[in-house]
């Protein structure tokens, strides 16, 4: 019998063939949290080097970035399924992240922002060399939707040399429920409707 995974999909590389992905596990007695396994992850990135003489604008159009997709699929299938999204915990080494969401009933797949998070200072002794640490608490306005994906845009990170950098996930926590154990007031019509899992993304 098929079973449904939520999984983090890698998108800063730019071979589709290497896309990596890293599978959620079910918090234990809880339908509606969802754990990151293997942390920490590693997302690693090039930047362009930065000239000491760089205006604040320059500098900040060459922070590192890095981002992510959450998306939904059954043991036997590579296509995506709808799922509820509500929120996360995160624990990173970026100071900000941007939340974008692609809402079920976006017929033509569009991704919608929905905001950025500023993230709080926080330690971790055993993880030290690879921070500093900043953690995040979201809950999406209007409670939880349904979604198709969900892309997490990582802005800022520690500069490891003059043209690389390091991203790393620490710990994230994913607020939501699998299709099958959806508030039938939750699911939408289309939810047979399926989609692709995302490729690498490219810009934005």
């Amino acid at each position: 019998m098929a079973t449904h995974k939520l999984h983090l999909i890698d998108l800063h590389k730019a071979d589709a063939a290497a896309t990596e992905t890293t599978s959620f596990a079910q918090e234990a007695n809880k339908k509606s949290s969802f754990i990151l396994d293997q942390c920490p992850v590693n997302l690693s990135i090039q930047t362009q080097p930065v000239d000491d003489s760089a205006s604040n604008e320059q500098a900040q159009k060459a922070l590192p970035t890095a981002s992510v997709a959450i998306s939904c699929s059954t043991s036997d299938s590579d296509e995506t399924e709808i799922y509820l999204f509500g929120g996360f915990e995160l624990i990173a080494s970026i100071k900000s992240t941007e939340v974008y969401i692609t809402p079920s009933e976006s017929a033509k797949q569009v991704e919608n922002y929905i905001t950025t998070c500023k993230g709080i200072p926080h330690r971790d002794d055993e993880n030290e060399d690879l921070g500093p640490w900043f953690k995040f608490i979201f809950v999406l306005p209007g409670g939880p939707k349904p979604v198709n994906n969900v892309r997490l845009k990582f802005l800022g990170s520690n500069r490891h040399s003059s043209n690389s950098c390091t991203i790393a996930i620490r710990a994230l926590k994913l607020k939501g429920r699998l299709p099958g154990d959806m508030p039938k007031s939750k699911t939408p019509q289309n939810q047979g409707i399926s989609n692709q899992i995302p490729v690498p993304y490219a810009s934005n």
